[in-house]
């Protein structure tokens, strides 16, 4: 027998997760639940045209760092090959912005 312990952590989905055509477990029914636990923290992002994967659901906050339509194209450039149609796939996101600016003396 083994036991494995973590804690459980909200949001329970981490920075994103996308979402197989065929999921057991379809993109509205994920999104409006996790909507329930934090209203408006995470929207859903349908994928068109692709063969393995439907939807992804991302913390709005990411948007910020790439904009949508960029950050959801390479998580899913990134992940097609790493799921099949049937399954989900947590997604960690990191950025990090570095701003240098040249502030003048005292006047």
């Amino acid at each position: 027998m083994s036991l494995t312990y973590r804690p459980f952590a909200l949001p329970p989905i981490g920075d994103g997760l996308l979402i197989g055509r065929r999921a057991s477990v379809g993109p509205n029914a994920l999104a409006d639940a996790i909507d329930r636990m934090l209203p408006g923290m995470y929207e859903l992002v349908r994928v068109d045209d692709h063969p393995v994967i439907e939807a992804a659901i991302v913390l709005r906050s990411h948007f910020r760092l790439v904009g949508r339509d960029r950050l959801v194209a390479a998580m899913v450039a990134h992940a097609e090959d790493l799921m099949d149609a049937d399954g989900c796939l947590q997604v960690g996101i990191a950025g990090e912005v570095t701003v240098h600016a040249k502030i003048a003396g005292p006047a």
